[in-house]
C-alpha cells in the first residue's frame, strides 16, 4: 500500500468512491500544482465551458511543473494527477465540492501491477504508449476513444443525451443543463474579434410586415442571446458577428429572397428565425447550401418533410413542438375542467372557428377530432382567413345562436383575436372562449383592453413563469425597455443557446454536420422548458411526454384583470382558472 505525501491531493484512491479535488499547498515556493483545482473549478462553474476551445482543455497539463529528482512526495502527486486524465466524464457526477462515483481508471493497469508491468501488458494487447500519454493540446484526439466499462442504459441516454459521445460528454453536461441567470453576463454588451476568429450569425424575421410585432420579439430574443455570448468572450473562442434580414410579410418570394441573401451574400455559419407565414421555400435553400438553421415554426409539415428525407435536411431544427398539439391539448384540458365543475355548465357542446391557413386548419381539425372522441358535440363550425377579418359580427352571431359551452378558435393573428374579444364582450353568452396563440403577443392586451379578461389561450412555446423565465424577463426589460411576449422572444433566445450548446459539444462551429449531430443530443433547459429533439423537432409536455425534463410545456393561460396567469400544466402554473364574468 503506497503512502501519500503530506498535502497531497487524494485523486482516484482505489479504496474510496470519491475523488477529492483539493489544491496542494505550495512547498517552499518550488511549485504550485494547479491541475486539481482547475478541474474542480471548471466542473463546478459549468458555464465556463463556453469559453474553452474543447472539452479536453479541462485536462491540460501545461502548468504542471516537471518532477524534481529526489522529490518523492511530489513525484507521487504528479503521478496521481496524471490519473485524472483517464477519468471518463460520463461516469462522473458533481456533488458539491466532490466528484463522486464511479471509476478512476489507472491507465489500464491491473491491481498490483507496476508501471513497467502495466506498460508491457498494454503493448501485448496492441496499445501504444501514445494512447495513454497526457493530453497536452486541446485539439488533440486520443487514438482510442474512452468508453465506460459498463454501458449507459437506454433511460440514461434518453434523459442525458447531452452526454452522448466522448467528444461531447463534458459539453453536454455543462452547457445543456444550464439556463437563466447562470448564463447571464455582468454586461449584455460585448464585441471584438474572438481568439479563434468570427462566426457569421444571420437572423431572418418578419419585422416590417403584418406580423411585425411578433417579428420584433423574434429578433430581440436572438440578439439578446448573441450579445450575452459575446459578452462572455465569445463561443469557445469565436466572436459572433450578427446580421439581421427582414422578410417583411414573409410571403413565398420574400422568404426566398431573404434566405438566398443569408446563404449567398452574408455567407452565414448559422441562421435563426421564428416563424414565417408562407414557410416552406427556406428549407430547400438551407439544405442545398449545407448550412445550419434553427427556428420555432411550430409545423407538423416540417416533421413530414424531415422524415421524408433526413439526409437532406440534417442541418435544420425546429426548436418547439408542432401545432398538432394545440387542439389535442386543449381538448383534454377543457374536458377535465368541465368534469371537475369548473365551467359552471353541463352540456358537452362546442363551436369551432378555424383559421383557414394550413396552420389554423391543423389545429382546428386536431381539436375537433379529440373533443369528439371525448364525447363532445360540435354544434357549429366556421372559418376565417387570418389577418383579414373585417367584421366578427356575423361569425360570432352564429356561435351565439348555438350557445355552446366552449368556443374554440385557431386564428393566430393578435389583431384578429383582439377584435374578436371586443366583439364578444359586447354581447356574450355563457360560453368559455379559447383563442390560439394571438394573446401571447404584447400588442394583444393593448388592442383588446378589458375585453381580454376571462379569455383562455395557449402556446406550445411558452415563456415560463419560473425562475429561469422570470430572470430572462428582467434581463430583456433592462435591455429593450419593455417586457417580452409569452412565446417568440424566449423561444428564439433558446434556439441560439441550443446551437451554442451543440457547438461546445462538437468543438468546431465550422463543422456543420458535427454541430447538427451534437444538436440531436442536446437537452437544453431554457426559458420555454426543456428542449430535446425527436425528428429534429421539440417535444411537447405533458401529452407527448410525461417527463418535463425533456419536454416543453404546452401552457394554457387565462387573462385575469389584465394579467396573464398560467393555469396548466403543473408545476409551471402561476394561478388558477376562474370563471369569466359573463359565465358567472
Amino acid at each position: 500500500m503506497r503512502k501519500r505525501g503530506r498535502g497531497q491531493a487524494l485523486v482516484g484512491d482505489r479504496r474510496r468512491d470519491a475523488v477529492h479535488l483539493q489544491r496542494p499547498p505550495v512547498r517552499d515556493g518550488r511549485h504550485d500544482p494547479e491541475q486539481p483545482r482547475l478541474l474542480a473549478q471548471a466542473l463546478s462553474r459549468l458555464v465556463g465551458l463556453l469559453d474553452l476551445p474543447d472539452h479536453r482543455a479541462l485536462l491540460r497539463r501545461r502548468d504542471t511543473p516537471p518532477v524534481r529528482a529526489g522529490d518523492q512526495a511530489f513525484h507521487r502527486l504528479h503521478r496521481e494527477q496524471r490519473r485524472v486524465a483517464c477519468v471518463d466524464p460520463r461516469l462522473v457526477q458533481v456533488d458539491g465540492g466532490v466528484l463522486r462515483d464511479r471509476r478512476v481508471r489507472r491507465q489500464q493497469r491491473q491491481t498490483g501491477q507496476g508501471r513497467l508491468q502495466g506498460l508491457r501488458a498494454r503493448r501485448r494487447a496492441g496499445f501504444t504508449s501514445a494512447q495513454f500519454r497526457r493530453i497536452e493540446v486541446a485539439s488533440e484526439t486520443p487514438a482510442t476513444p474512452t468508453t465506460p466499462t459498463t454501458p449507459i442504459t437506454q433511460r440514461e441516454v434518453t434523459r442525458r443525451q447531452v452526454l452522448a459521445g466522448t467528444a461531447g460528454a463534458v459539453g453536454g453536461l455543462v452547457v445543456g443543463g444550464l439556463a437563466g441567470s447562470a448564463l447571464a453576463p455582468k454586461s449584455s454588451t460585448g464585441g471584438g474579434a474572438g481568439s479563434r476568429g468570427s462566426l457569421k450569425v444571420v437572423g431572418v424575421y418578419p419585422t416590417g410586415g403584418v406580423i411585425a410585432s411578433d417579428g420584433k420579439e423574434m429578433a430581440n430574443g436572438v440578439k439578446m442571446a448573441v450579445d450575452e455570448i459575446n459578452a462572455r468572450g465569445g463561443l469557445i473562442g469565436w466572436h459572433l458577428d450578427y446580421v439581421e434580414i427582414d422578410d417583411k410579410d414573409s410571403t413565398t418570394d420574400q422568404i426566398t429572397a431573404a434566405f438566398n441573401r443569408a446563404v449567398s451574400v452574408e455567407k452565414a455559419d448559422v441562421i435563426f428565425s421564428g416563424y414565417h407565414l408562407a414557410s416552406g421555400p427556406e428549407f430547400d435553400i438551407v439544405a442545398n447550401a449545407g448550412l445550419l438553421y434553427y427556428n420555432v415554426n411550430t409545423q407538423v409539415a416540417w416533421v413530414q418533410r424531415y422524415k421524408g428525407n433526413p439526409s437532406k435536411y440534417w442541418g435544420i431544427f425546429q426548436c418547439d413542438p408542432t401545432e398538432a398539439w394545440y387542439g389535442q391539448g386543449f381538448a383534454f384540458w377543457v374536458d377535465g375542467a368541465l368534469n371537475q365543475g369548473l365551467l359552471n355548465v353541463k352540456a358537452k357542446t362546442c363551436s369551432i372557428i378555424s383559421g383557414k391557413s394550413a396552420y389554423g386548419t391543423v389545429i382546428a381539425t386536431g381539436f375537433e377530432t379529440q373533443i369528439k372522441a371525448l364525447g363532445w358535440t360540435v354544434v357549429s363550425n366556421d372559418g376565417v382567413t387570418e389577418g383579414s377579418v373585417p367584421d366578427w359580427g356575423p361569425t360570432l352571431s352564429r356561435v351565439k345562436q348555438a350557445a355552446p359551452s366552449v368556443l374554440f378558435t385557431s386564428d393566430f393573428s393578435p389583431a384578429d383575436d383582439a377584435a374578436m374579444a371586443k366583439a364578444w364582450a359586447a354581447t356574450p353568452t355563457r360560453t368559455l372562449v379559447y383563442q390560439q396563440y394571438g394573446p401571447s403577443v404584447p400588442e394583444y392586451l393593448t388592442l383588446a383592453g378589458n375585453a381580454a379578461n376571462g379569455i383562455v389561450w395557449a402556446t406550445v412555446l411558452g415563456l415560463l413563469p419560473d425562475k429561469i423565465g422570470n430572470d430572462f424577463r428582467s434581463r430583456y426589460a433592462a435591455k429593450f425597455g419593455a417586457q417580452p411576449g409569452w412565446a417568440n422572444a424566449g423561444g428564439c433566445y433558446d434556439e441560439v443557446n441550443v446551437w451554442a450548446s451543440a457547438v461546445a459539444m462538437s468543438g468546431d462551429p465550422k463543422n456543420y454536420k458535427a454541430v447538427a449531430k451534437a444538436t440531436e443530443s442536446v437537452i437544453w433547459r431554457g426559458t420555454t422548458g426543456s428542449i430535446s429533439f425527436v425528428d429534429h423537432t421539440g417535444v411537447q409536455f405533458p401529452a407527448q411526454t410525461a417527463d418535463a425534463s425533456i419536454g416543453q410545456p404546452h401552457i394554457i393561460v387565462q387573462i385575469q384583470d389584465g394579467v396573464q396567469k398560467v393555469v396548466s400544466p403543473t408545476p409551471f402554473t402561476s394561478g388558477t382558472f376562474v370563471l369569466p364574468s359573463w359565465m358567472r
